[in-house]
Order: C-alpha cells, then sequence, then structure tokens
C-alpha cells in the first residue's frame, strides 16, 4: 500500500462506534460499511508494519512467512460466525491478527494421541498477547514501537517451546551423551 495514509484514529472511533452500534442495519449501512473499508485498509497496513518490524527478531522461517504473507489473510474477521456464538453480538469491536501460525492435524509422531495434553501438543505455536491501553493507541508509529518491543520480549518464550518441541524424543532412561 504505497502512498497509503494510515489513519490509527479512524481504526480506533470504527472499533468504538461499532461497539456502541453493534447489530448488522448499523455495519451494512453504506456510510458505516464505507468506514469500515477504510478503517480495515488502516489496520492492513499496520499489520504489514508489523510483520516487517517483527520478522527481524524471529527465526529465519518465521521471518520468511511474516514478510511474503499476505496481510489480509492475517486478519481475523469482525463478523461472528453466528452459528457457534449464539447470544453474542454479531461483530467483535477490535481489529486483531494472527502472526505466527496455524495448528497440526494430528499429534506429533513419538507422542500419545490419548495423552490428555495431546491437543496442546497439535499447536504450532504458543499465544502470548499483552493488551493496550486507549492512551497507548495515539499513532501507528508508537504502536509499531510498542508492538515490536512486545514481540522482543516474548521471543525468548516462543524459542523455548520450539526448541522443546522440535527436539527427538528420548528415553528417559538413557543419558544424551551416549546418543
Amino acid at each position: 500500500m504505497i502512498g497509503y495514509a494510515m489513519d490509527f484514529d479512524r481504526m480506533l472511533r470504527y472499533c468504538a462506534a461499532l461497539e456502541a452500534h453493534n447489530d448488522r442495519a448499523w455495519f451494512h449501512d453504506e456510510a458505516n460499511h464505507a468506514l469500515y473499508t477504510l478503517a480495515r485498509q488502516d489496520f492492513v497496513s499496520l499489520v504489514e508494519t508489523l510483520s516487517f518490524r517483527i520478522s527481524s527478531l524471529a527465526t529465519p522461517d518465521l521471518a520468511e512467512k511474516l514478510l511474503f504473507a499476505d496481510a489480509k489473510k492475517l486478519l481475523y474477521r469482525i463478523p461472528r460466525d453466528m452459528r457457534t456464538n449464539r447470544g453474542k453480538p454479531p461483530y467483535n469491536p477490535r481489529w486483531a491478527a494472527d502472526l505466527s501460525g496455524d495448528r497440526l492435524k494430528n499429534v506429533p509422531r513419538g507422542f500419545d494421541p490419548a495423552d490428555p495434553a495431546a491437543d496442546y501438543l497439535k499447536y504450532k505455536d504458543w499465544l502470548v498477547s499483552r493488551s493496550f491501553a486507549d492512551g497507548e493507541l495515539t499513532s501507528f508509529g508508537r504502536f509499531a514501537d510498542d508492538a515490536a518491543a512486545a514481540a522482543e520480549r516474548m521471543e525468548p518464550l516462543r524459542r523455548f517451546f520450539n526448541d522443546a518441541l522440535s527436539q527427538k524424543k528420548r528415553s528417559p532412561w538413557v543419558p544424551s551423551d551416549w546418543e
């Protein structure tokens, strides 16, 4: 989006308005939907900026994924799936994206699928998050700096999990220097 002027306040105003008027009629109103489209463009630009910033901290495989990913495909949808979210408002009044990865279909080889923790082993990544207060959301530049700093603080935990899950399973009875 070269030459696109991001408007951080527009993203925040849109979320506040959606939270106050969380219904289909408001969302599909022509003027409100036009504001959604512009605010979404702002968020896509922010995700592109963050992907670039975070890629410098990541392992080569994650960095490549972040650098070449289509930012639009990393976004979570604002409309909720009402088949599984009955009783909730139809829209999530927040912007969110997944800058990490996905989940395996099966438990990694060597692990028991019947283990009570087997579901956790299917995750290719773990979510660590940091919330930002409204007062911290003053500009794209400041947010990008704060988000990149948060990612940098979280990176040791991510590497720890990845290293632990990527090592081959060893017998606890055989010392590692015997292999």
